[in-house]
């Protein structure tokens, strides 16, 4: 959908097209595709205005940034310029990775005072060290368990979308990558009860979800859609993130305590008055959020969870996956943003057509060359600069960085 209407608004030919983040509901290889054509239509004449999370991609096809803070214009410059900035977290902007690992290994340009900011302007002379990253995240119990097997599914007399699934889920969480189209959210609907099969079972604790109803799974499975406009619905925060748990049995007390909790831990305590509405996307993706979380069932599914978000937001929602592990739940998520995912999981599902081409480690996910490629996914960006000096380690963090040295 995200296409079709970028696509409505080229068609007639603006001499100004505004893009607001065109591209966060697109994997890797469809966001890629819709700079190539910003670029060329800005090629051609055309005046482009973006808002967008991309940094590396605005890093790469971005003539000049226009820095912003609580309605103020900090900085207008070049992205070499802006990016480059010392104090770019205190206006909640994390610079792109290829800075980040510039700026730890001491890379800056001592004429010009500047960082690399894409790969190409990498340095490709370096010698590198690696250190292992040992943060494990420990869960305090057992997780619930999901088990998926023979799964198909097929909308309407259409082939199957779903083709012959077998897996099970319980422990770590768990992150989905994969094209657009590849069945990855029709899979977690499955999960969820909200579609029925063609063929197959699910699992959940060791019930058939054929055997109960999608009510019934919704006190143990809580699914938070790709877009919050998809779910919420009510005029006030606090009736959306009460409507859930009281909908399936809490006391108005316990759904109000939950509610509050919930709300206070994405960080929207003080807007329980206002209209959902009236939030920004990524603020609205926060409400969406508290609303299955004050439901405390064991499962959470999000879909798309970082869409919309800056880097605090990207933040608090990795601290939010953490906390619910800790608490014994298993955690999936469906992806887009690979470095997030090298960041935050421990296990990854490359998913394309309908069908798991990997299931492993994260770090061994991001070795398969050819599953990602199929995918139409990337490596993380560090691991993309690690690749191009010629190294063959898989690195996932800028931490596994040890030392670098021009050679």
């Amino acid at each position: 959908m995200q296409r079709v209407a970028i696509a409505s608004v080229i068609a007639m030919y603006p001499d100004i097209l505004i893009l607001d983040e065109p591209t966060s509901q697109l994997d890797p290889e469809g966001a890629e595709e819709v700079f190539r054509v910003v670029e060329k239509l800005a090629e051609g004449g055309m005046t482009i205005i973006m808002v967008e999370q991309k940094l590396e991609k605005l890093a790469a096809y971005a003539d000049r940034i226009l820095l912003m803070h609580e309605g103020k214009l900090i900085q207008d410059g070049a992205p070499s310029e802006v990016f480059s900035r010392d104090d770019l977290d205190s206006y909640g902007v994390e610079p792109p990775m290829y800075v980040k690992v510039a700026r730890a290994l001491g890379l800056r340009n001592e004429k010009t005072g500047l960082y690399p900011t894409t790969l190409e302007e990498m340095p490709t002379e370096l010698d590198l060290q690696f250190q292992a990253d040992e943060e494990p995240i420990e869960c305090t119990q057992k997780t619930s368990e999901l088990i998926v097997r023979n799964l198909h599914f097929g909308y309407g007399k259409e082939d199957d979308v779903i083709k012959g699934l077998n897996v099970t889920l319980s422990g770590e969480p768990i992150a989905i990558i994969g094209q657009n189209g590849a069945g990855k959210t029709t899979f977690v609907k499955l999960l969820k009860g909200l579609l029925n099969p063609r063929q197959g079972e699910i699992h959940v604790n060791g019930t058939r979800t054929s055997d109960s109803t999608a009510a019934k799974l919704a006190r143990h499975i809580g699914l938070i859609f790709q877009n919050p406009n998809d779910q919420i619905f009510k005029n006030k925060v606090l009736d959306e993130v009460m409507f859930g748990p009281l909908n399936i049995g809490q006391s108005k007390e316990t759904a109000l305590a939950n509610a509050k909790a919930m709300l206070e831990l994405v960080g929207l305590t003080g807007k329980e008055e206002e209209n959902p509405y009236d939030l920004s996307l990524a603020e609205r993706k926060m409400v969406a959020m508290a609303s299955i979380l004050a439901m405390d069932t064991d499962i959470v599914i999000f879909d798309e969870p970082t869409m919309g978000q800056d880097s605090k937001g990207k933040s608090k929602v990795k601290e939010i996956i953490h906390s619910l592990y800790e608490k014994g739940k298993l955690v999936i998520c469906i992806l887009h943003d690979m470095d997030f995912v090298a960041d935050t999981f421990g296990r990854t599902i490359i998913f394309s057509k309908g069908q798991m081409l990997f299931d492993g480690s994260t770090r061994d996910a991001f070795a398969q060359e050819k599953a990602l490629q199929d995918a139409r996914v990337e490596q993380p960006h560090i691991t993309q600069l690690v690749r191009k000096l010629g190294y063959e380690e898989i690195i996932l963090k800028e931490l596994e960085l040890g030392t670098a040295t021009l050679s």
